[in-house]
């Protein structure tokens, strides 16, 4: 990987956790888009409504997300590592939810006992989040994360995109249910190598520094101080130290403020894209995995991109940037025609969401002071947690008299008005000028300055 070749001194433990969180990150993303993708048309096919389907997706997120501030929490009894863990073995849970067509259920006591088991997965994997993002600032150095980020995150839409397009073939391959009861199996078997990978992550030790009189241990330096202090606070004391950085002058707040907008109309209409490239435009499960795992290869090529642009360029600027396209794509749904109009629509989205998602996360820790990341991260994610798990109860409500494009016109309008509060609202120092040399491709700019060796300007001749 290339921060082999870093010129940083990284420790062995700080190297064990890199790896590790790769792979996990790997095996996590394709277990998770193997399933995810046709969540959907499973619940369509158990005989579930559009808002029965907007339940089956906003539930397990928000129950999942709104455990994450006492997670910050738990995570300082366990320790970051152990929860870490703990929460990576929800991963095994795929298993379950592929019986329920053999259980003779009603549709109602189906459909319910499919969300219980979706939040009961979903609040294990949302616990281990403050854990491993603190063990993430912990392990991997400033200069690195781009770079690291940006391979994790290529791999790991390899994986989604081949777990995708598996998960379309063994779908239209055993058809309903034996094709999904083996997906939820693979999905599990997935997870099971996640959950290992996790079991390997190391907790890096601290640097020490000499005892303060009166203390028997030795604290953290001031410069670099631990990752989750105050390890007797509870979660009131923990949301008191995260309003800190809720001043008028914090962008922090305004950062909190437009991702909980952007996220509640990002998730909007999100179950209802399956339903809709089903219902309306005419396609299968085998044609969606296509279509997913078009925008998963997308996604790739975008890691690699904007992971090379997010010092040049700046990780706010990015996320303008790359905001727009992903403010765009519902727009574009709005219009499709056919099936064949979502796999262009998809490729787009995967090229901007990669630049977005890479540097909102980038964006995030740079915001927040070292050593005092994990309980505003928490809170972080449990708004954004809030908003996933509000906006598509609201979107099966709305459908019925909006229809599915009326949403998702509804959607793109709304993600606008969330990018231009952020880039308007939140200013962050150091953050250079957008220049368009940066933007170009390396083949381009590399193509461009052959043909100024081979034409040369005239002022080089006029001495």
């Amino acid at each position: 990987m290339s921060w082999r070749g870093a010129p940083e001194r990284l420790g062995q433990p700080n190297r064990a956790a890199m790896h590790a969180s790769l792979w996990e990150g790997v095996w996590s993303n394709g277990s998770e888009n193997m399933m995810v993708p046709f969540i959907p048309m499973y619940a369509l096919n158990l005989g579930a409504s559009p808002a029965l389907i907007g339940l089956v997706s906003a539930i397990p997120t928000l129950l999942g997300n709104l455990v994450q501030i006492p997670a910050a929490r738990l995570a300082e009894r366990l320790g970051h590592r152990r929860l870490y863990r703990l929460g990576n073995a929800g991963r095994l849970l795929w298993l379950l939810p592929g019986l329920l067509p053999f259980l003779g259920l009603p549709t109602e006591a189906a459909v319910g006992l499919l969300i219980g088991l979706l939040a009961l997965r979903t609040t294990m994997i949302s616990m281990a989040a403050p854990a491993w993002t603190a063990l993430m600032a912990q392990a991997v150095p400033m200069r690195l994360r781009g770079r690291y980020f940006a391979n994790r995150n290529m791999l790991s839409s390899l994986a989604a995109l081949i777990g995708s397009a598996l998960g379309g073939w063994l779908v239209r391959l055993g058809g309903y249910p034996a094709g999904y009861t083996a997906l939820f199996g693979l999905a599990a078997l997935a997870g099971l190598f996640s959950f290992i990978n996790a079991s390997r992550m190391p907790e890096i030790p601290l640097p020490a520094s000499p005892p303060a009189a009166g203390s028997g241990t030795g604290d953290r330096p001031p410069a670099t101080p631990s990752v989750s202090p105050g390890a007797q606070l509870g979660w009131r004391e923990r949301l008191r130290g995260a309003a800190r950085f809720f001043g008028p002058e914090q962008p922090f707040r305004r950062y909190v403020l437009t991702s909980f907008l952007w996220t509640f109309s990002v998730n909007l209409p999100a179950p209802l894209f399956a339903v809709h490239f089903k219902q309306v435009l005419g396609g299968d499960e085998a044609i969606w995995g296509l279509v997913t795992a078009s925008a998963m290869a997308m996604q790739m090529v975008g890691q690699r991109y904007w992971g090379h642009r997010t010092i040049t360029v700046g990780d706010r600027n990015i996320m303008v940037l790359a905001g727009i396209g992903a403010a765009s794509v519902p727009l574009l749904w709005a219009l499709a025609p056919a099936p064949g109009w979502a796999f262009g629509v998809e490729m787009a989205g995967g090229l901007a969401w990669a630049g977005y998602n890479l540097a909102a996360f980038t964006l995030l820790l740079r915001l927040l002071p070292p050593g005092q990341q994990a309980g505003p991260v928490a809170f972080y994610n449990t708004m954004v947690g809030v908003a996933q798990g509000l906006a598509p109860m609201l979107g099966g409500v709305l459908v019925g008299f909006l229809g599915t494009r009326g949403m998702f016109v509804f959607s793109g309008v709304l993600r606008f008005l969330a990018l231009t509060l952020f880039a308007r609202s939140v200013r962050v120092p150091d953050t250079p000028a957008v220049e368009l040399k940066h933007l170009r491709p390396y083949w381009l700019r590399r193509r461009r300055s052959r043909l100024g060796d081979r034409h040369p300007p005239s002022s080089a001749h006029s001495s």
